[in-house]
């Protein structure tokens, strides 16, 4: 599994803790009075990026949507210059629906991508947000990129539970899946136990453990539709039923090509 350490390039009070793209229900029964707001200069991050490149780490950008940060260019310029070994950035991707910004962010090394998806039922409830369309528009500029710039990305689907968002995941797993992402991440929101989300998505098949059954459990449901489009399943809380996904990786999988079976190897590895 690729560890990433996470780079905050700043905090929003819009957002929980700095997220993009919170639950506004639960945004707004959440105090905000602790979390400052605005970017973190690039010379306030310098000594961090310089450990990270020590350590050659995979690093993520996060905290602040990126693309609002005045200084991001300078961000990546800087953290490609080092010698850290992946750079990813998470955001609402809206701005990478723009095929310079999609074709700068890429060709300066950023090579994987986490997207934060809300229910699009609750795109009107959400003004501190891009609606769930312009992120679909954001994927498809990465992927026309990389295909210019004849490079592999990874694009990441992360799906925050609670007590809000619960009713409409399976929509949601589906907008994931149709955006042609490469794995889903489900994730609980602030305020509830990752322990909490198999039990708040109907139980997991086979743990004893579990509410529901395999024939009503939204997340056996969600893990089927992803593995049926060949998408990495994974989550905080999970491991059981997530056993075997492996994030941001690929695994081997046998492919036809011109009429020949060709193992793939784990394309990802090297991202």
């Amino acid at each position: 599994m690729i560890r990433f350490e996470q780079l905050l390039i700043g905090t929003n009070p819009k957002t929980l803790s700095g997220g993009v793209r919170p639950c506004p229900r639960c945004l707004r029964a959440t105090s905000q009075a602790s979390v400052s707001a605005g970017p973190v200069s690039l010379s306030a991050l310098e000594t961090q990026i310089q450990k990270l490149s020590t350590a050659k780490a995979s690093v993520m950008l996060c905290g602040f949507e990126p693309f609002q940060h005045p200084e991001l260019v300078g961000i990546v310029q800087t953290l490609a210059s080092s010698q850290v070994k992946r750079i990813a950035m998470r955001t609402d991707a809206a701005a990478l629906a723009n095929s310079q910004d999609a074709q700068g962010a890429v060709d300066f090394g950023v090579r994987v991508f986490e997207v934060p998806f809300l229910p699009k039922e609750m795109d009107a409830l959400s003004q501190a947000v891009a609606p769930l369309e312009a992120s679909f528009a954001g994927i498809a500029g990465i992927r026309s990129a990389a295909a210019t710039l004849g490079v592999t990305t990874f694009i990441c689907a992360d799906i925050s539970v609670c007590k809000h968002t619960a009713p409409y995941f399976m929509s949601t797993v589906q907008a994931a899946v149709v955006a042609g992402v490469d794995a889903i991440k489900i994730s609980a929101s602030q305020g509830v136990e990752a322990g909490k989300i198999a039990t708040m998505l109907g139980g997991i098949s086979g743990d004893n453990g579990s509410v529901g059954d395999a024939q009503t459990s939204m997340l056996d449901k969600a893990h089927s539709m992803a593995t049926q489009s060949s998408i990495a399943f994974f989550g905080d809380g999970c491991e059981h039923f997530l056993q075997g996904a492996v994030l941001y990786e690929k695994k081997s999988e046998t492919k036809t090509i011109s009429g020949e079976k060709e193992a793939a190897n784990n394309v990802w590895s090297d991202i």
